[in-house]
């Protein structure tokens, strides 16, 4: 018997030093830390455009990503890393990035709108485009004679192709042009009016 209590305390004190050997080990899989990027402070002319966010506008979290900018004024689509952006006013924009495990950041950029000179200011008196946003159909209106001669309507897309063009020989007062535009794509568009003394470009919007 006195052998048998021996033995069974060897084997516990086997058994002991086993469990204090004992090396458990884990590993944590973690994302790294969202970030999100609505890009720098930017100055635009009134008239033209600039891209939002950083390259990339997303990263970290579970690299799934959803966007959502605000306010949508003067914005080509809200729900994309980088829209392009054509405020008429001074404007901040405010990015919020979810990655859809409930991670959350927001980040803003200011998009300044440089004030036109005197000239231009003078030129622009009483012109309308409507409406605008639009459906690639539009008027161009205004209450006063914008040239001494000939005007030439051109209209761009971003990439700064000509996708359309009119040489009008103005002899009236009052503009009540209607314009049809052949490509008929949701985005932001560049209208330039320009002729003698007269250099004027706007934003128009089509949906």
């Amino acid at each position: 018997m006195r052998d048998f209590y021996l033995l069974m305390g060897v084997i516990l004190f086997w058994f002991s030093q086993l469990k204090a050997q004992t090396v458990l080990k884990f590993t944590i899989n973690q994302s790294p830390e969202l970030v999100a990027n609505a890009g720098s402070d930017k100055s635009i002319s009134n008239g033209s455009y600039t891209t939002l966010g950083g390259s990339p506008t997303a990263s970290g979290g579970s690299g799934i990503y959803t966007y959502s900018w605000t306010p949508a004024d003067g914005l080509s689509k809200t729900t994309i890393a980088n829209p392009i952006a054509s405020p008429i006013k001074t404007t901040t924009y405010t990015l919020t990035l979810n990655d859809g495990k409930k991670c959350t950041k927001t980040s803003s950029t200011v998009i300044t709108v440089n004030s036109l000179g005197i000239q231009d200011m003078e030129a622009e008196k009483n012109l309308r485009i409507f409406p605008n946003p639009n459906n690639g159909s539009f008027l161009i209106t205004s209450e006063k004679s914008l040239s001494d001669g000939n005007v030439m309507i051109e209209v761009f897309n971003v990439y700064g192709q000509l996708i359309y063009s009119e040489n009008i020989s103005e002899n009236w007062n009052k503009w009540n042009k209607a314009i049809i535009l052949p490509h008929k794509s949701s985005g932001i568009y560049l209208l330039k009016l320009s002729g003698s003394k007269l250099n004027i470009i706007k934003t128009i919007m089509i949906q």
